[in-house]
């Protein structure tokens, strides 16, 4: 083998080790901010990355419901397209210039606790939105901790989404179809920073909104209408 096609094998193995080594890198960066921003665990896998149009392809991901629920997750996409801007990495926060997850699949769950007495028995929802919306609701006392890096991104597009819904009469999820969403300027950015955003918490809520006008079965909206207060 002569010297040009050793240096030629030499660059493709060190350029290859470079790109491997830095999605397994991504890949744990963004799979731990994920788990701190949604508090739940988080798997992905990043398929692509484009140093040229600062861009990521993450091919699968899921978000775990915590707890004993019927379904494992509280989310799952076939495939989320990241274009986001290099320099904001080393900013206060990230800026996420546009963000199109394919299919994407939410998980909503309601059940009893199973106390065996009436007045111990609550409505337990893998969101943990019907405990802080109760009136004996007090909130958690976090212990002082390093700032995370907040995030903000300009354009949301859910392309193909879909809700299932289980509570305890039925043997299986309630699907239903909600279609394509977008949605603008959403991240968890606070008061101290100048970009006004939406909390990803209210978009959570705005497609809870978005699959409670689609439920038929009367029961199961009217429960749903009183444990999340929906208009």
């Amino acid at each position: 083998m002569n010297k040009k096609l050793i240096i030629i094998f030499l660059l493709i193995s060190f350029f290859t080790l470079l790109l491997v080594g830095h999605k397994k890198i991504l890949t744990y960066v963004f799979t731990k901010n994920f788990s701190k921003w949604t508090e739940r665990n988080t798997n992905l896998n990043i398929s692509k990355i484009n140093f040229f149009k600062p861009s990521i392809i993450i091919d699968k991901i899921e978000i775990k419901n915590k707890g004993k629920f019927f379904n494992k997750n509280l989310f799952e996409a076939e495939s989320i397209h990241i274009e986001f801007d290099y320099k904001s990495i080393i900013s206060d926060y990230i800026i996420i210039k546009k963000l199109i997850i394919y299919k994407p699949n939410f998980y909503f769950e309601i059940k009893n606790n199973n106390q065996k007495s009436e007045k111990n028995k609550k409505i337990v929802d893998n969101l943990n939105l019907s405990e802080k919306l109760s009136k004996n609701y007090s909130p958690k006392i976090y212990t002082k901790k390093n700032k995370d890096k907040n995030f903000v991104i300009f354009s949301l597009l859910m392309k193909n989404s879909r809700a299932h819904i289980y509570y305890s009469k039925n043997k299986d999820n309630l699907t239903l179809d909600l279609y394509n969403m977008t949605f603008s300027k959403v991240g968890n950015l606070d008061n101290k920073q100048n970009i006004k955003s939406q909390h990803y918490k209210d978009v959570l809520k705005l497609i809870l909104k978005n699959t409670f006008i689609r439920i038929q079965d009367k029961e199961l909206k009217n429960l749903i209408k009183n444990i999340y207060k929906i208009n």
